[in-house]
Order: C-alpha cells, then structure tokens, then sequence
C-alpha cells in the first residue's frame, strides 16, 4: 500500500477523517514512530543489506551508505579474504600516523559524520592501489517518511506488507489513545501486538535463534543433516 493508504486506514480506525491536513501529519508520525519501535524488536532479516567501498590509494577512511544502522561484516573482493573488525584505538597504537600502505586486512568504524550523516571506517593497512573492492554487510535503518513520500508505495521504502499493516494499527491505537478511547485504542494495539509476535516466530524459523546465521548442512548416505565427525586412528610419520 501507498504512505497515503496507511495514513488513510489508520485515520479512519480512529474515526477520524483523512481530510484534514493535522491529521495527516499526525497519522504519519505515529508509522514513523511505529516503525522505528519495530525495527528495535530485532535484527530483522529484511533489515539485512549490502554495500560496498571502492578503494583509492593513500585514502584509509571512507563513508558507508546512508542508511547503515551498524555493519555486520566486510570482506575483501578483490583478494578474496574476510577483514577483521576491530576497534580504532587498537590501530592508533599499532599506527599512529596511518603511514603503512598495503593490502587493507582490517577495517575499524571511527565515527559518525554529521555532515552527510554516514558512518565513516578506516581501512588499515592503508589502501596502496586504486578500484579494489571492499564489500560489506550491515544492518539498515528505515528513515522518516515525509509528505513527499504519500504517494509512494511503502514496500519501496523498505516495509514489508506485514509491517505495513502493523505500523497502521499502531498509528490508529496511539491517535485512539490521544482520543481517550480507550477500548479502541486496546483494540488495535492487539492487532499490533499479535503481528509483531507472529513474524518474529516466522523470521526465527527463516534464520534460526542467531539472526541472519545458520550453520552448515550436507548430505549424507542417510538423509540430510549436520555434519557428523568420527575419530579414528591414524599415525604420524617423519617428513623427508
């Protein structure tokens, strides 16, 4: 559905009409609001993205995308190898000037940057070649909704069709609230309730009780299933 439509839907659970200008803006504040309560129930799987950095040599810090909540994990493409995370102070102390220029193994987030509103990282070793690429995965963030956005379809602006519904009843149950309608507002705050409860179950059995990883499955003589280890004896014998 359309931000329009959800606003709409909300407005008329709440007895109120989609009309007026205040409502609006009120309806859209509370999907706002309900979404980010959403967002912080779990580490959705849908809120799961990839990005990526094209290196420039002799620059070591660089700007994740705009809608990174935290990054998960970075890997080198080019080379072909998993970076390690690790904290900035621990570079500070192995390189204070940053003046070890090779392959970037490690990568470090160093700050928010409030000019454009991106986290920025540090590569270290520092890039020595131009166009390699550093590719990363993260958790996103759901910016506001505005007016502007009224028209546009919801899914577009990254809510799932579950979620769409559910931010509606939330917005309908706190605008009910405002009205001291009690019942009402119980009412739809159930309906949100049950929905939250139901897609963690459905995104608990998608990934499994630790998120976006699940462990390694083959198949053997008998079926699918884990990876099965056997001990056996073996002997060591001296290299020539």
């Amino acid at each position: 559905m359309t931000l329009t439509k959800c606003i709409e839907l909300a407005l008329a659970n709440a007895g109120l009409s989609s009309a007026a200008a205040t409502f609006q803006t009120k309806a859209r504040d509370y999907i706002n609001l309900g979404t980010k309560e959403i967002c912080a129930v779990k580490e959705w799987r849908w809120l799961f993205a990839e990005g990526s950095i094209t290196t420039t040599a002799n620059t070591s810090e660089y700007d994740l995308a705009d809608d990174v909540m935290h990054p998960v994990s970075f890997r080198n493409v080019t080379d072909d190898f998993e970076m390690r995370m690790v904290d900035v102070l621990a570079l500070d102390r192995i390189d204070p000037d940053t003046d070890l220029k090779s392959g970037p193994e490690n990568v470090a987030l160093i700050k928010w940057n409030g000019t454009n509103t991106n986290w920025t990282v540090q590569l270290w070793p520092t890039p020595d070649a131009n166009s390699e690429t550093i590719k990363y995965r993260y958790r996103k963030y759901i910016a506001d909704f505005t007016s502007s956005n009224d028209a546009t379809e919801l899914d577009t602006l990254g809510l799932p069709d579950w979620v769409q519904t559910a931010v509606m009843y939330y917005a309908a149950a706190k605008i009910m609230q405002e009205k001291q309608d009690a019942e009402g507002s119980a009412l739809a705050q159930q309906s949100y309730d049950r929905m939250v409860r139901h897609y963690l179950e459905v995104d608990m059995d998608a990934s499994g009780s630790q998120g976006c990883l699940t462990h390694l499955i083959r198949t053997d003589a008998v079926g699918f299933g884990d990876f099965t280890f056997k001990t056996i004896d073996g002997s060591l014998a001296v290299a020539s």
